[in-house]
């Protein structure tokens, strides 16, 4: 399944889905109540980075909240990569990122959303043999920890079945910037509650 122009169409329908509500958004609504929600993903594409390592299914914890004409949003993501040579280490990955994002009410109860934001990636690997010492001069982190950074772009589908609580199904692209570009596209079911933000952390943030 290519995605190349995926987030792209489903931005531009996004915004245009929101018009309305972005013109009638209240400035007031902002930072009024917090989001939080946890995800169980699969990273289901394959490109040249699955030919040297398997991923396994990913954890994810989101925390959002209503800012001006939309939302922003922290998310954190762990997951773990398998090797599929002798000579490269697994790893684990793990994702923090912030961004902003739209949404629309698109049937009672249920609303769909896009979001873009920056993407800090931190590689942990396993323990390294000699050869993998070898191989890692040609590229990897020898140290054991590699930092990149990118970007994540992803929409949801939400139906809320009560005010404080929901499901959400996701999809998401993580692009990490290593010397040869990894992208990771992943799909995930999750649950999340909504609580009014405690009023110092409001008046913090405002």
């Amino acid at each position: 399944m290519r995605f190349k122009h995926f987030y792209l169409y489903i931005g531009l329908l996004i915004v245009f889905l929101s018009y309305d509500d972005i013109i009638a958004q209240k400035n007031t609504e902002s930072f009024e109540q917090i989001s939080l929600g946890f995800s169980y993903l699969n990273n289901f594409n394959r490109t040249d980075f699955h030919e040297f390592w398997e991923g396994n299914n990913a954890l994810q914890v989101d925390l959002e909240t209503p800012f001006y004409m939309g939302g922003l949003f922290l998310s954190g993501r762990y997951n773990s990569f398998s090797n599929l040579e002798e000579k490269l280490p697994s790893f684990k990955n793990y994702e923090l990122s912030v961004g902003f994002g739209l949404s629309k009410d698109i049937l009672e109860n249920v609303s769909i959303g896009g979001s873009i934001g920056l993407l800090f990636s931190i590689f942990s690997f396993e323990e390294l043999t000699e050869e993998q010492k070898r191989f890692a001069q040609e590229g990897f982190a020898s140290d054991g920890l590699e930092n990149e950074v990118g970007f994540l772009f992803s929409s949801d589908l939400k139906y809320s079945f009560t005010e404080l609580w929901g499901v959400q199904i996701e999809v998401s692209r993580s692009i990490i910037y290593t010397n040869k570009k990894i992208q990771l596209n992943y799909v995930g079911f999750g649950v999340y509650h909504v609580f009014k933000t405690p009023s110092f952390i409001e008046k913090i943030l405002k």
